[in-house]
């Protein structure tokens, strides 16, 4: 009888715990996305500078930015192939892999 007790006394303290937690990852989550926001826009303001004549001097600090961000300009790869593609292909059934291939969204 005691468990049962136990458990309606801090069955409430675990819920209100878990929404504690829930509470600060979502807090969290805002922070990180107004920071990223904020890196972005003076990252964007910074190239509007920097292609100014008088905003020669902020090339550095601007390709510092672009690095930081991971704004590099690169290409995006290729999504990877499906697994059952990649094992048809191996298999030498081509027109499958590809029927498979052109069938992901």
């Amino acid at each position: 009888m005691d468990a049962v007790r136990f458990g309606a006394a801090f069955s409430p303290v675990a819920d209100e715990l878990e929404a504690m937690a829930r509470a600060v990852r979502h807090t969290v989550a805002i922070r990180k996305s107004t920071a990223g926001t904020d890196a972005l826009n003076t990252h964007n303001l910074a190239k509007s500078l920097e292609r100014r004549p008088e905003g020669a001097d902020l090339a550095a600090q601007v390709a510092e930015m672009r690095k930081a961000l991971g704004r590099g300009g690169k290409r995006r790869a290729a999504p990877p192939v499906p697994a059952e593609a990649a094992k048809a292909e191996a298999a030498g059934q081509f027109k499958a892999a590809k029927d498979l291939r052109d069938s992901q969204p």
